[in-house]
């Protein structure tokens, strides 16, 4: 693969994760409130939200390591499926700590 073709693959790769993106927050968040059902999962956890995207990676980052080592092939949702998931999770972190009211010292 030459650098083009790496570009190129990437570029695909996070304009199909922005459209899954744009899909998930029209299915999950409420209103003009981007982060509403993560605020929500902490309230009903009784945890922070940012622990909450550290339990959302987790888990994740766990589904992964196991559709790699037990040799099974997933019925649902693939080991590619998981890797965007962990990006849009890691992105959506990085988001809602980049904000002052957020993160006072990002």
């Amino acid at each position: 693969m030459t650098q083009d073709e790496l570009l190129a693959a990437i570029q695909s790769l996070v304009s199909g994760r922005l459209d899954i993106l744009r899909r998930k927050q029209h299915d999950y968040a409420q209103g003009d409130d981007a982060f509403s059902n993560f605020r929500t999962v902490a309230a009903v956890a009784g945890v922070s939200v940012q622990q909450c995207f550290v339990v959302w990676l987790a888990t994740k980052v766990v589904r992964l390591g196991q559709l790699i080592s037990n040799g099974k092939y997933p019925q649902n949702e693939s080991i590619r499926d998981t890797l965007i998931d962990i990006a849009n999770y890691a992105e959506l972190f990085y988001v809602w700590l980049g904000t002052e009211k957020n993160n006072p010292s990002a």
